[in-house]
């Protein structure tokens, strides 16, 4: 099913083609991202400060859980503006949501529903090339899930992100 759902999110990504070049005209990019989750990772520019992101991947701090997860940023440029760099580098951070769905194996052949959701409080960093149509991140993520019960994680991802025309 992974597979599957991976082969999908390929072929949507392909479907929304919008590269970039110029930081006013990224719109779409679709890349990978390490950490937790290790999977795809997709974003779309509403403007120069707001975009939504989201991803698929797995989850390794359970039993390799697929999870799916989306998000509202705003990025600030003028919070880090350092000098000889090429680029931007605007801090984000955000607000979304995350469903983890994991089927566990009992040991007595019987799977056990371990899904869960929550919301998720992204806070990271973007470096945005000059002319270039990537982009290059690196976020922590509190998470706070609320079902089926109360629980906090951390999630910590890098990734880059390739921008369609």
């Amino acid at each position: 099913m992974r597979t599957l759902v991976f082969a999908a999110a390929i072929t949507l990504s392909g479907l929304f083609a919008s590269p970039v070049l110029a930081e006013s005209e990224r719109r779409f990019g679709a890349g990978v991202a390490l950490g937790e989750p290790t999977g795809f990772s997709f974003k779309h520019w509403l403007s120069d400060a707001n975009a939504i992101d989201g991803g698929i991947g797995v989850a390794f701090d359970d039993s390799d859980a697929l999870q799916l997860h989306g998000d509202y940023l705003w990025h600030r440029y003028e919070w880090l503006m350092p000098r000889n760099i090429r680029g931007a580098l605007p801090v984000y951070f955000g607000l979304g949501a995350r469903l983890k769905l994991d089927d566990e194996d009992d040991g007595k052949g019987k799977s056990e529903d371990q899904n869960r959701f929550g919301f998720r409080f992204p806070i990271g960093i973007n470096y945005l090339p000059y002319a270039r149509p990537y982009d290059i991140f690196g976020e922590l993520v509190p998470v706070l899930d609320v079902a089926p019960e109360a629980d906090l994680e951390l999630n910590v991802a890098i990734g880059i992100r390739y921008y369609f025309r």
